[in-house]
């Protein structure tokens, strides 16, 4: 729930963990439905960021998915920036219409984890738990931990790239668009390397006509279209790669020249 009442939260960026595959899904009809201005940034399937607006009263807020951020369970970076806050267990396959106030016997292990996600520690979890067990103070609690902690945890984080690098993380959508401008900076930082150029506005666009990705074919011949045999190909991106190789230089430069010999390096319509 957010309080778009309060003016002090005026322009604020906001967190949800696997916002663009899961919250969202819950909370933009009741946005809509409620009189806000939505604006969403797509990537693919996914939403990286929500941006609410209250026209009357010239508010907003952003929503933004951590996960593009820190691309791991919400468990995980709890314990790998050591955060005082813990995610906690919560029996979800226990929960159903019928029984949302349940007190009573602590649920059995099974609607915890699965058999093949027992672990020593997590036992140890489960065994810690008190005998009594209160569904409704329970899952409070266990989302007081969830948004307590992407907060612990962004904190943290937001400050680490800031620290080193004067970046504010709320200015990045996703991490590899952070690490590009990490990468930009270092280049800055150490006067020696040359600059690398980044292209912007209709060249870039232009360009991009050329980028392909996720493309898959099958060729079969014959009537049977049926795949009896076949070889399996999957090359995965070439960026990385790419990274590790020279890179041009200095400033770009248009070129009319239809002779392929003459261009040493760039891009050819």
């Amino acid at each position: 729930y957010i309080h778009m009442d309060k003016k002090n939260r005026n322009g604020y960026t906001l967190y949800a963990h696997n916002l663009g595959r899961f919250d969202s899904i819950f909370i933009l009809k009741s946005l809509v439905t409620s009189g806000y201005d939505i604006k969403a940034q797509w990537k693919e399937n996914d939403i990286l960021s929500i941006k609410i607006t209250d026209k009357v009263r010239k508010l907003n807020i952003k929503l933004k998915d951590s996960i593009k951020m820190v691309p791991t369970s919400l468990d995980n970076i709890l314990k790998t920036f050591k955060c005082n806050v813990t995610k906690g267990i919560f029996p979800h396959k226990f929960v159903h219409l019928n029984n949302l106030n349940y007190v009573g016997a602590k649920p059995d292990i099974k609607y915890y984890f699965e058999a093949h996600q027992l672990t020593d520690s997590r036992l140890n979890e489960y065994t810690k738990l008190p005998d009594t067990f209160n569904l409704k103070q329970e899952c409070l609690e266990y989302l007081k931990s969830d948004v307590m902690g992407l907060l612990e945890a962004m904190v943290k984080i937001s400050s680490h790239y800031y620290d080193n690098y004067d970046f504010n993380i709320t200015s990045f959508s996703t991490l590899p668009s952070l690490a590009l401008a990490i990468f930009g900076y270092e280049h800055r930082q150490n006067q020696h390397h040359h600059a690398i150029k980044v292209i912007k506005g209709p060249l870039e666009k232009f360009i991009r006509q050329a980028y392909f990705g996720g493309n898959s074919n099958i060729f079969v011949s014959g009537k049977d279209r049926f795949v009896k045999e076949g070889y399996h190909y999957d090359q995965n991106s070439q960026y990385p790669n790419g990274m590790t190789m020279p890179m041009p230089t200095g400033n770009p430069v248009f070129s009319n020249n239809k002779d392929l010999n003459y261009h040493k390096l760039g891009f050819v319509f």
